[in-house]
């Protein structure tokens, strides 16, 4: 299985970066109202922004809203998402100083095949800055769960290749692995994010630590090749769950803080105990 994956992600880039395709401006995700997960572990609401195959793992139902902290302001970009037989609809809005806010809707869906999962999502900005105005992203994803321990993704982005000032943008290229060493709830991975246009040695590495102490309770670290990092906790209350994640950059500064709530309806650990024990 591991080598028909690799294969068909091998054919997959040989087309997305052949090059007889000109690679035009990238369109990146904005920051903001977002929390970070690897493409290759992700399952939950952030599936839906990350990678749509995640969403294939998850058969429940739920819904989350989320807030973001920054410079002082809090509420001034928010979020919500509901998801269901694994489909996801999601808005958010960030707050934009220099220029009209980032008005996102994303529709997503996931399927499970055993240890593979597919998705895709149309990811539509009503309204936003610059480029981002009356903007549709096209999405794809892949994402492999083998023996619990190992994993791997690959995400394509506006695949739809949307036009900025007449000339078609890149798709953007995210790639994926982690690995659990230990059966304790660590999680080890590392995503990679690129264009065509882009080396190897320029792309953008993000490097993650997931832990689990507790039963029902998260704790995240990320760092990037650019030096920026992110901590981030999560903790589940029977089907209701909060968390948030800080961003920094690579001199210490803040970037602002996503807080979030929501519920759905799995029996996931909890640090506070079912009635059946679990």
């Amino acid at each position: 299985m591991i080598i028909k994956i690799t294969g068909l992600i091998l054919v997959i880039q040989s087309f997305v970066t052949a090059p007889t395709i000109k690679c035009g401006e990238r369109i990146p995700s904005p920051e903001g109202v977002f929390i970070y997960k690897s493409a290759a572990n992700v399952f939950g609401f952030e599936a839906a922004w990350v990678n749509p195959a995640g969403l294939g793992r998850f058969t429940g139902s739920g819904a989350v809203l989320m807030a973001d902290y920054f410079d002082g302001n809090f509420v001034k970009s928010w979020g919500a998402l509901v998801n269901g037989e694994q489909s996801a609809i999601a808005y958010r809005k960030i707050n934009s100083p220099s220029g009209k806010d980032y008005q996102e809707w994303v529709f997503a869906s996931g399927l499970g095949l055993g240890q593979l999962n597919v998705g895709g999502s149309y990811r539509f900005f009503k309204d936003g800055p610059g480029i981002y105005d009356n903007r549709s992203l096209w999405n794809a994803g892949l994402q492999y769960r083998g023996d619990g321990k190992f994993g791997a993704a690959l995400v394509l982005s506006n695949l739809n290749r949307s036009r900025v000032q007449g000339e078609r943008s890149a798709i953007e290229q995210r790639y994926a692995v982690s690995y659990r060493p230990l059966d304790i709830g660590l999680t080890l991975s590392v995503d990679m994010i690129r264009s065509s246009s882009v080396k190897l040695g320029d792309a953008l590495y993000i490097y993650q630590i997931s832990v689990s102490p507790y039963n029902g309770l998260t704790l995240e670290g990320l760092l990037d090749s650019d030096e920026n990092f992110n901590i981030a906790v999560r903790a589940n209350l029977l089907e209701f769950f909060v968390g948030g994640e800080s961003r920094f950059d690579n001199s210490g500064g803040g970037r602002g803080t996503t807080l979030y709530v929501g519920s759905n309806d799995l029996q996931q650990p909890s640090v506070i105990p079912w009635k059946n024990g679990k």
